[in-house]
């Protein structure tokens, strides 16, 4: 295993993938609790029509990912602020939408221009200056979201209680659209358009699994992504599989683990009790 240490390449793997595991871990808290995983389906989709449009003007792609989610993400928040009433429709319009410019501009693309490694990530043959803003934009992400956890931890669960306490939550919820934007945006090259809405979402279900506090679940899911990232690109270079599809893979197994002794431990605390509400019968008696 500390052999590929060796190759500068894999250390670069291993650092964009902790680093975007991690931002991922903070959106994805949001995400699950506000019931909005379609959201990261329509931001990835946008990201692969950035990356098409990207490549058919002979442009860095990753900026174009960028773009794409980015006006995806303001998308979404105008058409939520002009009906409300239809949120959840405006997600899956916005994500057709990206899917069908998708499709024309890969098209435009050309045959010679393969988009696999933007569909299901490329992290091992990522650039320095793609590590740079990679890690940039992921340690930016994962900042504001401890700075403004408390603002996007009482808007997510009562916006409406929030707005009397004072909370701008017009303005949390641009933030956390935008943070979700460059997270999905700025892993296309990483992990995949394909792959990232999971990674959205495995680690914080993972998570909560444990039963822990709000803030502690945050932390809690950013271990597991790190985890999951790191191990992912481990056993990858060790069986030569795909990062991306390995980091997925692991997450959903680590989900299912841990979901499974959640399972066992609340049997067992039920059992418990049983036994102790018995004992002190019997003792009453």
């Amino acid at each position: 295993m500390f052999e590929m240490l060796s190759f500068g390449f894999m250390r670069t793997a291993l650092l964009v993938a902790v680093f975007v595991g991690a931002a991922a871990a903070c959106i994805g808290q949001v995400v699950v609790l506000r019931r909005q995983s379609n959201m990261g389906d329509a931001l990835s989709h946008s990201a692969l029509a950035g990356v098409a449009l990207g490549v058919i003007l002979g442009q860095n792609p990753v900026i174009f990912s960028l773009l794409g989610t980015l006006i995806a993400a303001v998308s979404l928040e105008l058409v939520r602020r002009l009906f409300p009433r239809y949120a959840e429709i405006s997600t899956a319009v916005i994500m057709a939408l990206a899917v069908g410019l998708a499709g024309i501009f890969s098209g435009f693309a050309g045959a010679g221009k393969s988009f696999q490694s933007y569909l299901f990530g490329s992290i091992v043959a990522i650039t320095a200056s793609e590590r740079n803003l990679t890690i940039a934009i992921s340690a930016l992400v994962i900042l504001l979201s401890i700075i403004f956890y408390k603002e996007i931890f009482f808007v997510t669960f009562d916006a409406n209680a929030a707005r009397l306490a004072g909370i701008r939550t017009s303005v949390v919820e641009v933030l956390f659209t935008v943070l979700t934007a460059l997270t999905v945006g700025i892993a296309s090259r990483s992990v995949g358009t394909l792959v990232i809405s999971s990674l959205l979402v495995l680690p914080y279900a993972a998570a909560m699994q444990l039963h822990l506090s709000y803030f502690r679940t945050l932390l809690s899911a950013m271990i597991i992504a790190t985890f999951n990232s790191a191990a992912g690109i481990i056993l990858s270079y060790q069986f030569g599989l795909a990062p991306g599809g390995t980091i997925v893979v692991l997450s959903v197994a680590v989900l299912v683990l841990l979901s499974v002794a959640s399972i066992a431990w609340s049997r067992n605390q039920a059992r418990k009790n049983s036994a102790k509400r018995r004992a002190s019968r019997v003792g009453e008696s």
